[in-house]
């Protein structure tokens, strides 16, 4: 339809409901101006003139409102709508209405025209202007039951009054000044509130006009409201006295007073005794926060412990008061107190993070309290709860400062450091998580959303402390690193492998620092510290440590334990071994980019290190090991390719030159690719059927998804048409993608898809020049940051890509500089000519494909339908299609069941499907079967590689005697590390045999046991449920015979006219009897 006469038709309906409240909105009507044709609409005419007629339409409307508001919504939407055109509309709005309404839906309206008045200095100071409109938003704001309109109101208040560029001093004394509204804050949050304070204030309250009304509830809701806004708008004139005769009739000195002290009973209402120091916690982030409170860097770190929150809690007892509920609680069974201990410790874990120098210097007795506790908490916890119930005291733990740790009273004759509480035989993901932050001298504060996403504050010992910590507890604890990798490598165990994994990347990352610059040894000085100096911790721990965190890795015991860890290649979802249908695939994934980042940044800082520092000897090997492990790709080196099928190799695209264009560089971009299980189903079901219906060229598709930032989804992958040109390269065809690209828009507008990439089938050594053309056309036409998801033919048969790394590689293209490495490696491969032709020239920027990481994500949608598929696994059989054309005539005559005569012995037998539970029992089964063969086949390789060791390796005589029999034979390589990792595997077998023989059967007697009671208790039950249906069946077949007499005998009772009330009697006593009878039946 034309716009015109839409907009016409629109206007018309809305006069006649206005005329006629009683006539019923149409909601095809009101629709249907979409959300493109209204912002094509002429802000001075057309807008204004449907603004006009539904503020006509709204005072007097008087049926649900939704659908008129929700076209208000749509015309205001936009940025040249401002506050001044709102207040220009004919006839005027009155927002005082507006927010007394009893409709939701108009409240929520007239809030948002009156946040466009953020937007201009001049509007704000009209809206400040404005008391009975600001009077009623604090009431809203503190009474509303709408959450929505809670949060809208927050938010704009939040805006006015302390967002920088936003901040309104009108508005403030608008709030704070106007003694109804700032009396508002009082008569409405206070449990005992005072209606007058002189004869001259006069509070009004339009929607509860009386005490009775606003109860409790209400008043609770109110307060908790009200401390969540003055947490947001932390600035001093809510610390000032404003009204001196409201604030003395309440008992109170300004408004954060009335708030933190007057407002809450706390010794009573322990859930607002909560909120209250949720409010405490909040108030201390935003007031470190705040952003006139860091002006640069260099002066956040002085900031941080004057924080005016801080001092005035301080100042007040609040400070000591709460954390008191952690350092002594009173009953530690009582839920109240329980509740008031956690909420204390989370209290003080946010002022260690923020305030960590005022702890230490200006609060030393509180700290020292906080470390007692968490001794004994510790102490109190058994090894097993660590990996079941974590304390939450490990948190607060990790939230102190490092060199609080170290204090001299913690090392006392006796006592036990509290780090070294932490259980030594424990590999939960919270104790990894723990000392990964206990060996790091930052501390990381998240922060608010409008702040800076997150803070590292280090303090001035926390670098050396963290160092000493580490070694401290490496000296209590020397099977440390032998755990962590242990813990990484179960990939069955989700949650402790990618904590054990983020330690090892953590420590790598770790800020170190040395005790050599004396901040340690400050002699008379408090506090007073257990090493003081370098050489101090040198002796304790037994001669000279390393400086940094990668040399602490180059060293035993984290040497032979991470290094070989981090070189191997990552393990995939066949050396699980497991049948379960979990999110195994993405714990793999997960732990391979955790771990591919942890040695790339090893590598980077190992290089950074050498170059200034000079590099050791031994270094040049272990640095080419790990730059060859990190061109592998997350996933690492896989060899024995097998033979390609020529109906997959025939996919590939056809070239007469290879040439590799893969950049030896990893990727840097931040680029972070995640694939939907959709894209493999479709790109996967190509490829099988033009493999067999054996088709010819090659296999090009387009990717759809998202781009956000950094991130790019892909979540829709289709086929498309290519046209060869006269030099043999493949374009696509554009008119025709251009068509397809438009109707996937078409269909997929919320969220909108666009053309990310594109797919094809490539070697597994990379793309070549033949896919140049297309990716080309892409870049310009489409998508300059376009991916490449290329698909290998040559790994599907291969054993260990089969249920492991998925036979694909991603790939983003960047231009990169031609080194002269690059221009000889080219003139190697032309043939022995001096010169190629087409040679590039020096500094000429040439295309590469750069390996980019990437996650599968999948939506509910995509696991029904993943899971569908497995299960149908099962039942899937490839038909040849010549046998089965030539046999259409013949089935179509041939009864279903009966044998052919030209394929005797082949009978279709529906039985022959199986059920799904005997595909997942197959498949179960299968999986089982498939772990037991690669355990028995690595087994076999194991002794394949110590028989063909030397024999001096595997025998005590001489290498003289044994040196005249093996002199021909050719021995296996040796390999130190490995036989070491097979030793260890040797030496943890006896932990798979139970301890006591007799104690195990034992155990498994009484296992089978428990087993065969509940067997026989089943068959009990249902003996039971038969007898009771045998007694229910026999009441009623005797009810019906003594029925049927006592018909027969009142119909001759009747013929002689008698009186049947004995009769009646006498059957009702017998009949009584049968349900006696049959209770017994009933019982349970």
């Amino acid at each position: 339809m034309d716009q015109s006469l839409t907009l016409a038709r629109l206007v018309k309906h809305l006069e006649d409901v206005t005329q006629n409240p009683s006539v019923m909105l149409d909601q095809t009507i009101m629709l249907s101006l979409s959300k493109e044709v209204i912002d094509r609409l002429d802000m001075d005419r057309e807008r204004l003139l449907l603004l006009h007629h539904l503020s006509e339409l709204l005072p007097v409307l008087q049926q649900d409102p939704s659908p008129a508001t929700s076209l208000v919504r749509n015309l205001i939407a936009v940025p040249d709508f401002t506050f001044q055109k709102a207040l220009n509309i004919v006839p005027k709005i009155n927002f005082t209405a507006g927010l007394q309404s009893e409709s939701s839906a108009i409240n929520n309206i007239t809030v948002e025209l009156l946040g466009k008045a953020r937007d201009s200095s001049g509007d704000r100071d009209i809206l400040a202007s404005m008391n009975e409109v600001v009077q009623l938003l604090v009431q809203q704001l503190l009474l509303t039951d709408d959450i929505e309109l809670h949060l809208k109101i927050q938010n704009l208040l939040e805006d006015i009054l302390v967002k920088p560029g936003y901040s309104s001093p009108l508005m403030w004394r608008r709030i704070l000044g106007d003694r109804n509204i700032y009396h508002n804050f009082f008569w409405i949050c206070s449990l005992t509130p005072c209606l007058r304070t002189n004869e001259h204030d006069s509070i009004r309250i339009p929607q509860y006009a009386n005490d009775k009304e606003l109860g409790q509830k209400k008043r609770t809701i109110a307060q908790s409201r009200l401390l969540a806004l003055l947490a947001k708008i932390d600035d001093p004139r809510i610390r000032q006295s404003h009204h001196p005769d409201i604030e003395k009739a309440y008992g109170t000195k300004n408004l954060l007073d009335f708030a933190v002290s007057r407002m809450i009973n706390y010794q009573r209402d322990v859930l607002m005794h909560l909120t209250l120091i949720q409010f405490f916690m909040d108030w201390l982030q935003e007031s470190a926060w705040h952003e006139q409170a860091f002006s640069d860097q260099a002066q956040r770190s002085s900031q941080l412990d004057v924080s005016p929150a801080l001092y005035y809690m301080q100042a007040s007892g609040l400070h000591a008061r709460t954390a008191s509920y952690y350092h002594s609680p009173t009953d530690t069974q009582s839920f109240d107190s329980l509740a008031l201990y956690s909420q204390a410790g989370r209290y003080l874990e946010t002022y260690y993070l923020l305030h960590p120098q005022h702890a230490m210097e200006k609060l030393p007795y509180l700290l020292s309290r906080t470390l007692v506790r968490i001794s004994i908490v510790l102490q109190n916890t058994a090894s097993a709860d660590f990996a079941l119930r974590p304390p939450n005291d490990l948190r607060l733990l990790t939230a102190l400062p490092r060199a609080a740790l170290l204090l001299q009273a913690q090392h006392g004759p006796g006592e036990t450091p509290v780090y070294l509480r932490i259980s030594r035989a424990s590999t939960s993901a919270t104790v990894f998580e723990t000392l990964a932050s206990l060996f790091d001298g930052r501390h990381i504060v998240k922060t608010r959303q409008s702040g800076p996403e997150r803070l590292e504050v280090t303090h001035p010992r926390g670098p050396a402390a963290a160092r000493t910590l580490y070694f401290l507890y490496l000296r209590g604890d020397p099977m440390l690193w032998d755990r962590v990798v242990q813990a990484a490598e179960t990939l069955a165990l989700k949650d402790t492998a990618i904590a054990a994994n983020n330690f090892i990347r953590s420590f790598i990352n770790a800020e170190w620092g040395s005790m050599s610059d004396g901040s340690f040894s400050n002699s008379g000085a408090e506090p007073v510290y257990y090493i003081k100096t370098e050489q101090q911790l040198s002796d304790i721990c037994g001669g000279p440590l390393p400086p940094s965190p990668i040399l602490a890795i180059l060293s035993n015991p984290a040497l032979e334990n991470v290094i070989p860890y981090l070189l191997r290649p990552a393990q995939t979802s066949t050396n699980l071994g497991i049948g379960g249908r979990g999110d195994t695939l993405n714990t793999v994934n997960d732990v391979a980019a955790i771990r591919f980042d942890a040695l790339f940044s090893l590598h980077r800082k190992l290089s950074e290190y050498a170059e200034i520092h000079g590099a050791e000897p031994a270094w040049g090997d272990i640095l080419g090991q790990m730059k060859k492990r990190l061109d592998q790709g997350r996933w690492g080196g896989n060899s024995g390719a097998e033979e390609i099928p020529k109906t997959l190799e025939s996919l590939i695209m056809p070239g007469l030159h290879y040439s590799s264009l893969v950049s030896p560089k990893t990727s840097d971009s931040g680029l972070q690719a995640h694939l939907h299980p959709l894209v493999l189903l479709n790109i996967s079901d190509l490829i099988a059927r033009r493999s067999l219906r054996r088709q010819e060229g090659p296999l090009v598709g387009a990717l759809f998804g998202q781009q956000n930032g950094r991130q790019i989804s892909l979540e829709h992958a289709t086929e498309c048409q290519v046209i060869q040109n006269d030099d043999g390269s493949y374009i696509l065809h554009d008119e025709w993608f251009k068509a397809r690209a438009q109707q996937y828009r078409d269909v997929h507008k919320a969220p909108a898809l666009e053309v990310v990439g594109w797919f094809t089938t490539a070697p597994a050594t990379g793309p070549e020049s033949q896919h140049l053309a297309i990716h080309d056309q892409i870049l310009q036409s489409y998508n300059e940051t376009a991916l490449l998801l290329a698909f290998h033919p040559s790994t599907v048969l291969e054993d260990a890509s089969v249920g492991g790394k998925l036979p694909l590689t991603i790939y983003e293209s960047v231009y990169e500089s031609t080194s002269e490495s690059a221009r000889a490696a080219a003139q190697a491969d032309a043939d022995g000519d001096n010169k190629m032709e087409g040679d590039v020239q020096e500094g000429q920027l040439e295309l590469k494909f750069r390996e980019l990481p990437y996650s599968v994500e999948t939506g509910e949608a995509e696991m029904i339908a993943v899971d569908y598929v497995a299960r149908g696994a099962g039942n899937a059989t490839a038909v040849d299609t010549a046998v089965k054309d030539s046999g259409k005539k013949q089935a179509s005559q041939t009864p279903v069941g009966t044998i052919d005569a030209e394929n005797a012995g082949k009978i279709v037998d529906d039985s022959s499907i199986l059920s799904s539970e005997d595909n997942e029992l197959i498949t179960s089964l299968t999986a089982r079967a498939n772990a037991v063969k690669m355990l028995h086949a690595r087994i076999l390789l194991l002794r394949s590689y110590l028989q063909n060791l030397p024999p001096s390796y595997l025998t005590t005589s001489s290498p003289s005697e044994t040196s005249a029999t093996t002199a021909d034979i050719q021995h296996t390589e040796i390999n130190h590390p490995l036989l070491r990792s097979i030793q260890a595997l040797l030496n943890r077998l006896p932990l798979l045999a139970p301890a006591s023989l007799e104690s195990f059967e034992e155990q498994n007697l009484a296992q089978k046991s428990d087993v065969s009671l509940v067997s026989l208790l089943a068959s009990l039950s249902n003996n039971i449920k038969d007898t009771r249906e045998l007694g229910r069946k026999f009441g009623i077949v005797e009810q019906t015979k003594q029925h049927n007499k006592r018909g027969a005998g009142q119909w001759m009772v009747a013929g002689q006219g008698g009186d049947d009330s004995f009769g009646d009697a006498h059957e009702d006593e017998r009949f009584s009897m049968l349900p006696g009878a049959m209770n017994g039946f009933e019982a349970p």
